[in-house]
């Protein structure tokens, strides 16, 4: 019985056709186009907060570039945390785990 239920439901899920009325479409966009405000920051993990992400000048945090260590290829001593995926430091161009990180 159970079965028989899910097999309606699928059948009518299946087969629902939507249609939009090309006005109410047409009405929307330029409305939905206005709400959307892009950024790439998050202002609760950037410290801004309460602060409009579109205009960054009202003051807040400045973004620094990240800082990273310096690496020799020729000394695997400072290779540190390389990640698995992460090209070789060496230089081969391989994957690190392919190269000097293989697990043997």
């Amino acid at each position: 019985m159970l079965t028989q239920l899910r097999e309606r439901v699928t059948s009518v899920l299946a087969h629902i056709e939507l249609t939009v009325d090309p006005q109410s479409e047409e009405e929307l966009l330029p409305r939905r186009r206005g709400q959307i405000i892009e950024s790439r920051e998050d202002p609760a993990f950037s410290g801004m907060a309460g602060q409009d992400p579109a205009n960054p000048s009202q003051g807040g945090q400045t973004l620094q570039p990240m800082r990273t260590a310096v690496v020799d290829p020729k000394d695997p001593s400072s290779w540190g945390g390389s990640s698995r995926n992460a090209p070789c430091p060496c230089g081969s161009g391989k994957k690190y785990k392919y190269c000097h990180g293989s697990v043997r």
